[in-house]
């Protein structure tokens, strides 16, 4: 088998959960694998990788005769808890006045050692690629953020890396900055995928850009591009204070904070469609739905 480029939960034709592992050259293996995601990175210590363990199972693995060309996704989470961060993008020195005057506790955030981190969803509320995300009830202003997130061992390591969207109901936000979990946090308020890329150094995918539409009835309403170049704070203290007082023993996804901003007034529709473009991890595809309570 040639090298292990990424893995991804898939379903397969029975409607059971697989774990499908990109090869380097573009194409899947889709293994049945005992393992889960947690037993995965339960296995990375001090002494392996991810890479070798996957390579370890992968050998052991029976491939499926009718490995899909096109996947039918599942989010790439199983047990891992997922968190965010926050004010993590170079501000302005114009900017960061503006910040300091409009929203305080951000520009304070922004400014400090300790960085700002929040719960964003447990495993089971994740949108998998090429399903909807929600418009949040009670919300005038529900927006996509478009992130990169990583992946961490029970170690406290950096992993792997996909895309996220972190939708956020930013009138909430906006309205008292102690409303933050309930603009972050409600059913479907997270897609993550296609899949976790571990083949390419975490440096390069951060130093490229990637870009995030929205497209309503066939046109292109949102368009910008995120160059994670711009974080002003490097992955590995972002997950070491994540895990310097709590621990996660199925591993944990952090999402490393929004670097694009939206127009004024700009909120999500039903049916728009988010799509969600890296060189080095993929599409990621979701459809706005608005769910009724």
């Amino acid at each position: 088998m040639t090298s292990i480029q990424g893995i991804a939960r898939i379903e397969d034709a029975e409607g059971k959960p697989r774990l499908a592992l990109l090869r380097a050259d573009g194409t899947w293996h889709v293994a049945l694998l005992e393992s889960t995601l947690a037993q995965v990175l339960r296995n990375i210590d001090e002494s392996s990788d991810i890479r070798s363990v996957l390579a370890t199972l992968a050998e052991c693995a029976t491939p499926l005769d009718d490995t899909p060309n096109s996947p039918k996704w599942l989010a790439p989470v199983d047990l891992q808890e997922c968190w965010g961060a926050g004010a993590t993008y170079r501000v302005e020195p114009a900017d960061l006045e503006t910040m300091r005057r409009d929203r305080p506790p951000y520009a304070a955030a922004y400014e400090a050692d300790r960085p700002l981190l929040f719960f964003k969803a447990a495993p089971g509320r994740v949108a998998p690629p090429d399903t909807w995300i929600a418009i949040r009830p009670r919300s005038r202003q529900t927006i996509p953020e478009a992130e990169i997130a990583i992946l961490i061992s029970p170690g406290g390591h950096v992993v792997a890396a996909t895309l996220a969207n972190d939708v956020t109901a930013l009138d909430l936000e906006l309205e008292n900055s102690l409303y933050q979990p309930q603009a972050k946090v409600f059913d479907h308020s997270l897609a993550l995928g296609p899949y976790w890329n571990f083949g390419d150094s975490l440096a390069d995918i951060l130093g490229t850009p990637f870009t995030c539409r929205v497209q309503r009835s066939g046109e292109t309403v949102l368009e910008q591009t995120v160059d994670p170049a711009r974080l002003t704070r490097s992955t590995d203290v972002l997950a070491a204070y994540l895990s310097e007082a709590t621990t996660f023993h199925d591993g944990a996804v952090l999402l490393t904070g929004g670097g694009a901003s939206v127009p004024p007034g700009f909120a999500l529709a039903e049916g728009d469609q988010i799509v969600m473009e890296h060189p080095l991890l993929g599409t990621l595809v979701s459809r706005a739905e608005a769910p009724q309570k």
